[in-house]
């Protein structure tokens, strides 16, 4: 397993998810030739990561919201359920991308809940990451991702763009 810039440390599992949240494809999505070519797309997804603050695993995040909150395990998961972050499943991990919180108080970035629900339906968690931190021509081949936490009314536009299909 390679990841780049992503939390190493080894836990058990994330409780308080259910497995609803653990998405996994079974086969490859359409447009996908092979789990291969699965494997090396969503690896280059991870990599494209790295410079808006990478992946962390959510037991290790969940550690890091205990300096803020009083109970960050069902706080992040009712986050996940709810659709205030984004998560994906990788290596049997589920992965926060670190984008799409405010600094230092670790609060989910408003504008994600909006951004999230253009796509409702149509993509898959990976998909969306995918669209978060790829350039993007509304943007001016900025990344959603660097956008988000300065610019989200044009990010939420760049959403509702790509999901009319514009």
């Amino acid at each position: 397993m390679k990841l780049s810039s992503v939390d190493q440390e080894q836990g058990a599992g994330f409780a308080g998810l259910s497995t609803s949240v653990l998405h996994a494809y079974s086969s490859p999505p359409a447009g996908v030739a092979s789990r291969r070519e699965l494997a090396e797309r969503r690896q280059a997804v991870v990599d494209a990561t790295v410079p808006v603050g990478g992946l962390l695993r959510a037991e290790a995040f969940s550690k890091l919201l205990l300096t803020r909150f009083g109970q960050p395990v069902p706080l992040l998961a009712h986050w996940i359920v709810h659709r205030r972050v984004l998560s994906v499943n990788w290596c049997t991990e589920i992965m926060v991308p670190l984008f799409q919180f405010e600094r230092p108080s670790l609060e989910p970035i408003s504008a994600m809940r909006e951004v999230r629900a253009q796509f409702e339906g149509t993509l898959d968690d990976w998909a969306i990451l995918e669209w978060f931190v790829m350039p993007n021509a509304v943007l001016e081949y900025d990344s959603p991702a660097r956008r988000i936490s300065h610019d989200s009314n044009a990010v939420v536009q760049a959403a509702r763009g790509k999901h009319l299909g514009e």
